[in-house]
């Protein structure tokens, strides 16, 4: 009995099993050349430094679609969220935040890094909330010693969750995440 040999069966066998070996070679070269991020946790009202700007939570709030402002330029700032599906946002965590400048010379402080997290969901403070709440967008200018209080609101909708998620979603833990790597940083949410 004869076995026949097909060379390019072979061949594709032999290319997969080179691309596999290729593959997790570079998946332990990765591993090994970046830890996974260290986890250091603020407690709500703890003040953490970004640069040269402190800052600290101070109030956050869920509020639930009847604690909602309801004046022509909120419902302007969120009608982009909105579909035919929704015609509110269910939910908004308004978080309110001291920033401080440390330094002895002005600084443009960067807000789109700060973002919203519980679980899998994450979501950075909404632009158009921001300027309706703060008259500013994702950047703050302060001088040396400024203090501002901040508002940084987050919708929260229902196709943000799966559905055994959103049945408790009152409930659930947040966090501010301001930093992701080398080390994560979040501070605590605690909610008024």
């Amino acid at each position: 009995m004869k076995i026949k040999i097909n060379s390019k069966k072979i061949s594709i066998i032999f290319i997969v099993v080179l691309l596999l070996v290729v593959y997790v070679f570079a998946v332990c070269n990765v591993n090994a050349k970046y830890k996974p991020a260290l986890q250091e946790t603020y407690e709500f009202g703890e003040m953490f430094q970004i640069e040269s700007v402190q800052m600290k939570m101070t109030k956050a709030v869920f509020m639930r679609e009847d604690e909602m402002p309801d004046d022509e330029a909120f419902n302007k700032s969120i009608k982009h969220l909105l579909d035919y599906r929704e015609t509110k946002i269910p939910y908004l965590i308004l978080m309110e935040m001291d920033i401080i400048n440390t330094s002895e010379k002005n600084v443009r402080v960067d807000l789109t890094n700060l973002h919203l997290e519980s679980g899998a969901f994450s979501l950075q403070p909404y632009y158009e909330l921001m300027v309706y709440y703060n008259q500013c967008g994702m950047y703050v200018d302060l001088e040396p010693g400024e203090n501002k209080t901040l508002k940084l609101p987050v919708p929260i909708l229902k196709i943000y969750f799966p559905e055994s998620d959103w049945r408790s979603i009152e409930n659930r833990e947040f966090s501010l995440v301001f930093s992701l790597y080398p080390k994560k940083q979040i501070a605590k949410i605690s909610f008024s």
